[in-house]
């Protein structure tokens, strides 16, 4: 037989309704994270987004686009896809996908085409373009006779560039490079990039079978003039270094590892020129100076291509604790080299 057991209308309400309300809250809340963050990485659905600009400077705008190219603003944590005809904000941080390029006009000063697989920052400081470009390749139209800023980590090398054609990439070897060029800036076809992004992963694949042969070990067929340029940091020595003492070692002054064309490299000493060396095209920019040729003074060296210059100066003092204080008050790189 069969008892039916009544219910106890003192016990406590069952809260089934409410848990099933949070639960699908929580589920929604984690499909919007999920969203966003695949949006993020496939650019699926950004296009709705639109980035932080507000109190932002507009320095240049997207003049022609193909394939993916996404930007992120100083105020904002997502990457969001470019648009032709969008703006760029000043230090706006952009990155072109493969076989994608991005052409954007800054103003009436240039005209600068992102190639492919390519992340670069973009500004203005004092009115001069400001680039700092941490992998690939950017061509640029400069329009006018201007300065250019090439930014390396925290530090920045101020070119003055001619009217012209130049080409600003990464060397897996010697760093950022900037160089002139005869050809214009301009989009390659698809089929090309694709073409070269194969040839590329070839490459990377050769060289890290080739890695991994060698154990560790430097390369014995690599010419030993290659590893000595990679030797010292450069510009060499920094802007307004102050030596202490007599040198020990002979000084390296240099600018640049090679010569993108002819150029010259002059020192002056105590405002008298000292020293002045020429260099032809592809030749390594640098001149050594042994400890017997050094005196105290002010020292300016001026390194100049057929399109671009750049100026350093650096002092030898005497060493005494009172100019060692002076030039860390003042901020300035020290490299002590008393003789006792």
């Amino acid at each position: 037989m069969l008892i039916a057991r009544s219910k106890n209308l003192d016990d406590p309400p069952v809260e089934s309704a409410g848990l099933l309300e949070k639960f699908l809250l929580l589920l929604c809340l984690i499909v919007f994270v999920v969203s966003l963050f695949l949006g993020a990485k496939n650019s699926l659905g950004l296009k709705y987004f639109s980035p932080i600009i507000s109190g932002l400077q507009s320095i240049a705008r997207v003049k022609e686009l193909h394939g993916e190219t996404s930007r992120k603003t100083t105020l904002d944590v997502m990457w969001l896809p470019l648009t032709k005809g969008g703006e760029i904000f000043n230090f706006d941080q952009l990155q072109s996908e493969l076989a994608s390029e991005v052409e954007i006009q800054v103003g009436e000063k240039s005209v600068v085409l992102a190639k492919e697989n390519t992340k670069l920052r973009l500004g203005l400081i004092e009115g001069d373009i400001n680039f700092r470009l941490s992998q690939g390749e950017a061509q640029v139209n400069v329009l006018i006779d201007q300065y250019i800023r090439i930014q390396r980590g925290a530090e920045f090398e101020t070119l003055y560039v001619k009217k012209g054609y130049y080409v600003i990439k990464i060397d897996p070897v010697f760093g950022v490079q900037f160089s002139s060029t005869t050809a214009p800036p301009k989009f390659e076809k698809t089929g090309k990039i694709q073409n070269k992004i194969a040839e590329e992963k070839k490459k990377k694949e050769d060289v890290k079978a080739k890695n991994d042969k060698k154990d560790g070990k430097i390369d014995p067929e690599q010419p030993e003039s290659t590893r000595k340029k990679i030797s010292y940091d450069l510009p060499q020595p920094k802007d307004s270094t102050v030596f202490l003492g007599y040198k020990k070692l002979e000084l390296i002054v240099a600018a640049k590892r090679t010569c993108p064309d002819a150029c010259t490299l002059k020192i002056f000493k105590n405002h008298q020129l000292w020293k002045d060396n020429a260099f032809k095209s592809g030749e390594q920019s640098v001149v050594r100076i042994p400890p017997s040729e050094m005196s105290i003074g002010i020292y300016e060296w001026i390194f100049a291509t057929e399109t671009a210059e750049f100026r350093s100066k650096f002092v030898v003092k005497d060493f005494s604790d009172e100019e060692l204080f002076k030039s860390i008050q003042n901020k300035q790189p020290v490299e002590i080299q008393e003789i006792r």
